[in-house]
C-alpha cells in the first residue's frame, strides 16, 4: 500500500535538468506491519505528476535471506539500499547489530522504529529530517562535526 505522503517545496532541490526548486511527496510504502519504506518523488507543481525519485528509509529488513510467508520478496538487508550508503561511507559504522532481532535475525522494530508517516521538517541551518506525525521521535541532526540528539513529543492535530 502507499499512503501518508506530505508535500514540501524545497528550493535547495537539483532537478535533472541542473535547475533548482521542486516540489517533493514523501510517502510511505508498506507491504506488512513491520516492511516499510519512506519514499520520494518530485514536481515543478504542487498537483503533479510526480516522479518517483528514491526509497531513503527502510524498515522490517532482515540479516540474513528470507521470505514473508506467501511472498517471493527477499527481505535481507542487502536488497535495500544500505549496502550502498556503507560502501559510500554513509554508514561509517557499517552493519548495526542492533537492527536484528538477536533471537531470529529478523527486523528489532523495538530498536529501530518501522518507516511509517513521513513528514518533513527544516532545520534551521538548512538541512532536513522527518518528524513523526504523532507520538514520541528522537530526532539526530549532523551540523558540520556536531551531532545533536533531542527527544520530542508531536501531538496528532
Amino acid at each position: 500500500s502507499v499512503w501518508a505522503p506530505d508535500v514540501y517545496y524545497n528550493k535547495h532541490y537539483v532537478n535533472d535538468d541542473g535547475t533548482k526548486g521542486a516540489y517533493m511527496m514523501y510517502f510511505c510504502t508498506s507491504s506488512t506491519t513491520v516492511r516499510s519504506a519512506i519514499t520520494f518523488a518530485t514536481s515543478q507543481n504542487i498537483e503533479g505528476p510526480y516522479t518517483y525519485k528514491d526509497t531513503l528509509v527502510y524498515s522490517g529488513f532482515s540479516k540474513t535471506s528470507r521470505t514473508d510467508s506467501g511472498s517471493k520478496i527477499d527481505t535481507c538487508y542487502t536488497n535495500t539500499n544500505i549496502k550502498k550508503l556503507i560502501d559510500d561511507g554513509i554508514l561509517k559504522d557499517g552493519v548495526n547489530e542492533n537492527w536484528f532481532s538477536s533471537l531470529s535475525g529478523g527486523f528489532n522494530n523495538s530498536y529501530a522504529p518501522n518507516a511509517i508517516d513521513p513528514t518533513i521538517a527544516e532545520g534551521i541551518v538548512g538541512d532536513y529530517f522527518f518528524i513523526k506525525k504523532a507520538g514520541t521521535a528522537k530526532i539526530t541532526a549532523t551540523y558540520k562535526k556536531f551531532k545533536v540528539s533531542c527527544k520530542v513529543k508531536v501531538k496528532a492535530k
